[in-house]
């Protein structure tokens, strides 16, 4: 949906939104809080999986209505009710649909939670008419589902505004932590000082454990080192007092040294921290407004190249993307135990390839636990167990000459090789029954096949075929079988650029 609709725009507009801690900080930076007035935060519980789908999409609409014509938003509705009814998850090897709210994973779940709940604050919470306590509301602030509220006079009316909002159609419940002079909000502890200013200082929950990455990990030592200097900045930055800092310091060098980090990198890092003015770590990065200055102002000069002038844009389109990091390779949300595929006797070969002795195809199967390069001379093992009943099959077709085709299947072996071997009979024009025709004197009986690899779905499943023939398209450039070398004809690109 992000293709079609700049929703992160529509979610920066929300007037309670809040980007994060630095967000938060920079705002309350000034900010001075009466003594009539108290600390207090709402929490919305589940709030991705309790959001109704007809809601859900109410919302959305709300906003799409002040931008798009009637015939766009009706096109964005039915690509978000798409979205929404055919969520699948896989939890301890079961297949699971979700009915309700949007699935965490989603890349439009966060946008879409965040306008669900700027139309609750709109319709509801915040507008006049559902909410007689509004004007005991001095600040309403939000962050995801987490709102900081400055309000005025009772705790009494509070609670009743609660039980108001919690009495809803719209599925959502609240809880919430009133704090008269200090209130934990986000990673922040909020303390209201007796000038009415907001001092804070980091907030860790006393279930928190030491979870900072220990320093014997085989993580790249910059990386390693890097992380005691954001951790002190971080610490820098939520500090409103210098001692403060200090005081919390010393707790989080203990926590490193615990996790087994050099006193001299942590003293380093810390140094670094001490010696920054607060103030430019609340300042926001400019770098990236830098860069797309840049590009605006020099792209003249790559328009100008007689190449790239017809398919550049007037303008350049910039997008920041995060780099991969080490958890986006080495970490995977589904676990697949990984060994080899056994076949159903004991007695039976765990790999390689093989007959099954029950059927018409034997007679052009070839045993084999490795095969060799005719051309090449290397040799290269086959690390499953196929035999003629295997399906999803990645398998080869074999002469008495250096030639060799690669092919794929689907269904089982043996019917993928009895068409072969019925091309050759009846003289059709394929590549394996032409060159039996031309070189071997259409004898089928100078023919044979084996498998080569095996593939399988995972629990998740996936398109079959676009898979056999990625693989198809690896065996046939690894071992060097297009024509004239070998005898497979068709190569193509297709199954990789494809989105399937």
């Amino acid at each position: 949906m992000n293709g079609y609709w700049d929703v992160l725009s529509t979610v920066l507009k929300l007037p309670s939104y809040l980007k994060d801690t630095k967000d938060i900080l920079l705002k309350l930076e000034n900010y001075e809080v009466k003594d009539d007035c108290h600390l207090v935060s709402i929490d919305v519980e589940a709030l991705y999986t309790s959001i109704p789908h007809i809601k859900g999409l109410q919302a959305i609409k709300y906003y799409l209505d002040r931008e798009y014509s009637d015939q766009r938003v009706a096109s964005l509705i039915r690509l978000l009710y798409f979205v929404l009814t055919h969520n699948y998850f896989l939890f301890d090897k079961k297949l699971f649909h979700q009915i309700k709210g949007t699935a965490m994973g989603s890349a439009c779940a966060p946008s879409y939670a965040n306008l669900y709940l700027g139309w609750w604050e709109a319709t509801i919470a915040l507008n006049p008419q559902t909410n007689p306590f509004l004007s005991r509301i001095v600040l309403w602030k939000r962050y995801m589902d987490d709102i900081l509220i400055i309000w005025r006079v009772a705790r009494e009316d509070f609670s009743q505004m609660l039980d108001i909002l919690n009495d809803n159609q719209v599925g959502l419940y609240f809880t919430s932590e009133f704090g008269s002079e200090k209130l934990p909000f986000l990673d922040l502890l909020l303390n209201r000082s007796q000038s009415g200013k907001i001092n804070t200082t980091v907030y860790r929950k006393q279930t928190a454990t030491n979870s900072l990455l220990h320093y014997t990990s085989f993580h790249p030592t910059p990386l390693k080192k890097g992380i005691p200097i954001g951790q002190y900045l971080r610490l820098r930055r939520n500090c409103t007092d210098i001692d403060e800092f200090k005081i919390k310091a010393v707790e989080l060098r203990e926590r490193f040294l615990y996790r087994s980090y050099p006193r001299k990198c942590l003293k380093k890092a810390y140094q670094r921290a001490l010696g920054m003015d607060r103030s430019e770590l609340l300042r926001s990065d400019n770098q990236w407004a830098e860069i797309k200055s840049i590009m605006t102002k020099h792209w003249d000069i790559l328009r100008g190249d007689p190449d790239l002038r017809d398919v550049l844009p007037s303008k350049p389109t910039m997008v920041a993307r995060r780099a991969l990091s080490l958890s986006d390779t080495l970490v995977h949300s589904h676990f697949v135990e990984k060994g080899l595929d056994k076949p159903a006797h004991f007695l039976t070969p765990t790999i390689g390839s093989y007959r099954c002795h029950n059927c018409e195809a034997c007679q052009y199967v070839k045993p084999m636990k490795t095969f060799k390069h005719l051309i090449s001379g290397k040799n290269y093992e086959i690390r499953q167990f196929i035999n003629c009943r295997t399906s999803g099959v990645i398998y080869a077709a074999v002469y008495n000459c250096p030639k060799m085709y690669i092919g794929k299947t689907f269904r089982e072996l043996r019917r993928r090789i009895l068409e072969h071997v019925g091309t050759i009979v009846h003289r059709k024009d394929t590549p394996i029954a032409r060159h039996m025709r031309d070189v071997h004197n259409a004898d089928p009986r100078e023919l044979y096949f084996f498998g080569i690899e095996k593939v399988k779905l995972n629990e998740r499943k996936g398109n079959i075929d676009n898979i056999l023939l990625k693989k198809e398209c690896q065996g046939i450039f690894r071992l060097k079988t297009r024509s004239p070398e070998g005898l497979n004809e068709g190569f193509t690109f297709t199954p990789f650029i494809s989105k399937n």
